[in-house]
């Protein structure tokens, strides 16, 4: 069904920078989802149904619900990728009346090897949805899907503007009219951050403002600390993956800042209430499969 791009709604549930390990395999776990796959650096093969796909720097693939895909890195020159998992809907308002239809596919091209400015182009806004997703932020869940309905869009061959016009708009919002208030910095670095190990002290410095305030900031704006709210963003991406993927609890802890599956383990039951192998068990992809 043809849509118009203003009818489009889509909403990300998974953004994850799969690591480069030698020879991994993996199958896409969560087929109920619309999925895209962008190769940052080097090789593997992907099998379609079937038919095997090479792949290497530049090669994107967008599967529509349904689908199954085979993955196989190499040992020796291991694949390093984005996964972007999304649904997608159109709606539209004729007669007063709203109307949404969830979309069996998109249309745009399922396997595309992309080189040049268009390869560059596509990187850019791979990253700039990796930083922009923040799972949990209304705010930040809101511009991550419309970076994805850019990328989707430029994708199928439909450019707005002239040219450059979208780089200016991914790159809005950092800061170079003045920058955000020393506490929404701090909010913003443990946004994109999360993954690492992070000493709140040398934050609050690093955004000029001290580790009492920015305490008190975080309690007035979030209601929580610096230190629980850091908490909260790994638990998001941690429940993410633990529902879309079947990465071991060992990936996934060292993946969202977790000091070990140990760590990470006692952390998730102490605000689910149970462990993460527990949790996994009770959402097996809503009964399909994903990485």
């Amino acid at each position: 069904m043809a849509i118009r791009f203003s009818e489009l709604m889509l909403k990300i549930e998974l953004i994850y920078d799969k690591p480069p390990l030698p020879g991994w395999q993996d199958t896409r776990r969560s087929v109920h989802l619309h999925s895209i796959y962008w190769v940052h650096e080097g090789t593997g093969r992907f099998t379609l149904d079937g038919p095997e796909i090479a792949v290497g720097p530049g090669s994107l693939l967008y599967l529509r619900p349904g689908r199954e895909l085979w993955m196989t890195s190499d040992t020796a020159n291991p694949l390093h990728m984005t996964m972007i998992l999304f649904q997608a809907a159109a709606v539209t308002h004729r007669n007063g009346v709203w109307e949404a239809k969830e979309l069996a596919a998109l249309e745009t091209a399922e396997v595309q090897n992309l080189r040049g400015p268009g390869q560059e182009d596509c990187e850019a806004r791979i990253k700039a949805l990796r930083t922009a997703w923040a799972p949990g932020d209304d705010g930040r869940e809101a511009a991550a899907n419309n970076l994805l309905m850019r990328l989707i869009r430029s994708l199928s061959g439909h450019r707005a503007g002239r040219g450059g016009q979208e780089r200016t708009i991914l790159g809005a919002g950092n800061g170079a009219t003045g920058g955000p208030p020393p506490w929404e910095a701090a909010k913003r670095y443990l946004d994109t951050h999360y993954y690492a190990d992070i000493r709140l002290s040398q934050v609050a410095e690093d955004c000029g403002i001290s580790l009492r305030q920015l305490r008190r900031r975080f309690l007035e704006e979030l209601g929580a600390g610096p230190k629980e709210y850091l908490d909260k963003v790994r638990y998001e991406h941690a429940l993410r993956l633990l529902e879309h993927t079947d990465e071991p609890l060992k990936r996934i802890a060292a993946a969202c800042g977790f000091y070990d599956e140990f760590h990470f383990s006692k952390s998730f039951k102490k605000i689910r209430g149970l462990s993460p192998s527990i949790y996994r068990t009770g959402h097996p992809g809503e009964g399909q499969r994903e990485e």
